[in-house]
């Protein structure tokens, strides 16, 4: 327990000892020069800080935290599957589609002829209905119009056959000319379809080589024919882009509409031959029948 007396003669010398400090003066400072100037500008003022209430005296607050920035969401990561992502796949490359293959405007065509021939006259010169032969023509097609074009064709064919006729050799030759119109249209990149109405005429020689005779019996004589026929083109080679020709596999097939031709026979005798010959005569020949073409072509557009 502090006694009264005690505490009064601490505070005395408590007064009297503040009273000697504040008489005591300070140190006196050395004088700045006038060239020296302070190197510092003045610390600012400080602004004393607002102790908040119910804080104790001289203890200093805390400094204020900040707001923590708020984060962007993070996504979610995908969930790992064993099958292969669903991705957008390009589509698979295709080719151009070329453009049809040109058939030839202008063109020579060469070829084999088989004609089958059901008329009684054809049967002394062939033990069957079949006439074989060659052909060759030409082609000129100046109007086209998108896959459809028309033209003209020309055609010469020879064929010929011969057999026993009344124990002599007899044989029979068909010289074939017809000149007609043809419309073609262009199937797909390298087919070509045409059909073709060519009026014409046969010619016909024939000869009978008669044992008792040292001459032979001829005919000459003649009808007309009309050739219908349809076919196909397939290429086989296009034509280049500086020019060239083209090569093209032909394939038809048809029928001939002829007329009847006399067939009389008789030896081709000299002016000066004094003896006097008869005439042989076989039945009547119509070459109408059914006929098919296999050939090449040739372009030159």
């Amino acid at each position: 327990m502090i006694r009264p007396h005690a505490l009064g003669s601490a505070l005395v010398s408590l007064l009297f000892a503040h009273a000697a400090f504040a008489q005591s003066e300070p140190p006196a400072l050395p004088p700045l020069s006038a060239t020296e100037a302070p190197s510092a500008a003045p610390a600012p003022a400080v602004t004393p800080a607002v102790t908040p209430a119910g804080t104790p005296a001289g203890t200093v607050p805390p400094a204020p935290i900040a707001p923590v920035a708020e984060t962007a969401p993070v996504a979610e990561a995908a969930p790992i599957t064993d099958t292969p992502s669903e991705v957008d796949e390009p589509p698979p490359a295709t080719m151009a589609p070329q453009p049809p293959s040109s058939p030839p405007r202008l063109a020579m065509e060469a070829g084999f002829r088989m004609s089958i021939l059901p008329d009684g006259g054809f049967d002394p010169y062939a033990e069957n209905d079949l006439l074989p032969g060659l052909s060759a023509g030409a082609l000129f097609v100046p109007f086209v119009a998108g896959p459809w074009s028309f033209g003209f064709a020309a055609e010469y064919t020879l064929g010929g056959h011969s057999a026993k006729a009344r124990g002599a050799d007899a044989s029979v030759t068909i010289h074939r000319v017809t000149l007609g119109v043809l419309a073609r249209r262009t199937l797909g990149a390298r087919t070509v379809v045409y059909g073709r109405a060519a009026p014409g005429i046969d010619v016909i020689a024939g000869s009978i080589d008669d044992p008792s005779l040292d001459l032979p019996l001829e005919v000459d004589t003649y009808t007309w024919a009309i050739d219908t026929s349809g076919g196909v083109l397939f290429t086989l080679a296009e034509p280049s882009a500086e020019g060239g020709g083209g090569l093209y596999f032909l394939v038809e097939a048809g029928y001939v509409f002829a007329g009847s031709a006399e067939m009389r026979f008789a030896p081709e005798a000299e002016d000066d031959e004094p003896r006097l010959f008869g005439a042989t005569r076989l039945p009547d020949l119509s070459p109408h029948g059914f006929t098919n073409r296999f050939g090449l072509v040739l372009s030159f557009d």
